[in-house]
């Protein structure tokens, strides 16, 4: 009795989890037509919120990892 239990509920968890993905629309988070570059020149250049937004750090501390990098042959 147990076992049939267990499995009806497995099977009612199964389902459910089923139903939501299919409810929920996915859409598409990096549609961007920027090349490489472009993609990080333009939070660079544009609002002072983009940058922190998209790479996580402020924009000084974003130039002086891109120094770092150019002394050390990285870029």
């Amino acid at each position: 009795m147990l076992l049939v239990i267990i499995i009806t509920v497995a099977q009612i968890i199964y389902h459910y989890k089923l139903f939501l993905s299919h409810r929920t629309k996915k859409i598409p988070y990096h549609t961007s037509m920027f090349t490489s570059k472009a993609w990080v020149i333009k939070p660079i250049t544009g609002h002072p919120d983009h940058i922190k937004h998209n790479f996580g750090v402020c924009l000084h501390v974003f130039e002086a990892l891109v120094q770092v990098l150019q002394e050390h042959g990285f870029v």
